[in-house]
């Protein structure tokens, strides 16, 4: 089956609440509600996204040398987002292409791991690459009031889902 993130908007603050309050499995064909996964475009032909996982990305290097390498202030999640919004930023396109296939053998190494020292600690990265997400890159863009809903929020889903 296909992996939402191969196909990810960025996590604005609109898109971060539709999907954590599941306004984007409700309406997953309705841009307004689906802009995290982008549920709304054709999965079935090749167009343009801003995200995919990092799992699987071809990067060309003269996009590599310009933009840079991985950011390495995230340890684990989350980098392949900061990567593609710093990519966007440069005036480059990313796409989705419908046809090849990986395997990726999600949250093995982390928050679904047999250890659950490894699990608990992939679980606090998880939750503190979005703040260090939002704060490299949008925190001047919606300012201090917007800034302090967001970061709780996203410390309360991290308290939540344990």
């Amino acid at each position: 089956s296909i992996d939402p993130a191969c196909h990810r908007g960025f996590p604005t603050p609109w898109a971060s609440f539709t999907y954590f309050f599941g306004l984007e499995r409700v309406f997953p064909r309705v841009a307004l509600f689906s802009q995290y996964h982008q549920w709304y475009k054709n999965m079935e032909s090749i167009h343009e996204i801003d995200s995919p996982s990092g799992a699987f990305m071809m990067v060309p290097r003269g996009v590599v040398e310009t933009v840079g390498m991985l950011d390495e202030d995230y340890f684990m999640y989350g980098e392949d987002i900061d990567w593609a919004y710093r990519i966007k930023e440069h005036g480059y396109s990313i796409y989705f292409l419908p046809t090849p296939t990986v395997v990726h053998y999600k949250k093995q190494s982390g928050r679904k791991s047999t250890n659950k020292h490894a699990m608990k600690k992939s679980r606090a990265w998880f939750y503190s690459t979005m703040e260090l997400f939002y704060n490299k890159h949008y925190k001047r863009i919606y300012g201090p009031i917007m800034t302090l809903m967001v970061v709780c929020g996203i410390r309360c889903l991290s308290k939540i889902r344990k």
